[in-house]
């Protein structure tokens, strides 16, 4: 969709430590009352790069990975 309407994609990620775990396919997390959570945000790729695949799936793990730093 990204590439038809021609704007950006920006990777996010969140981490909180203290959560319960939803046993659904997308295996939801919600945060218990009062914890300490992260939000990063990375910075926007223009879809008309090549290998737009390979470019996402690195934005993606690094802001995965700094959120996961950060919280702890």
């Amino acid at each position: 969709m990204a590439v038809a309407a021609k704007v950006p994609i920006v990777p996010c990620a969140a981490h909180t430590a203290q959560s319960w775990r939803i046993g659904s396919w997308d295996r939801m997390v919600i945060p218990k009352p009062f914890a300490r959570c992260i939000a990063v945000v990375g910075t926007p790729i223009m879809p008309e790069q090549p290998d737009l695949q390979a470019v996402l799936e690195t934005a993606l793990t690094s802001v995965i990975e700094e959120a996961a730093r950060r919280s702890l």
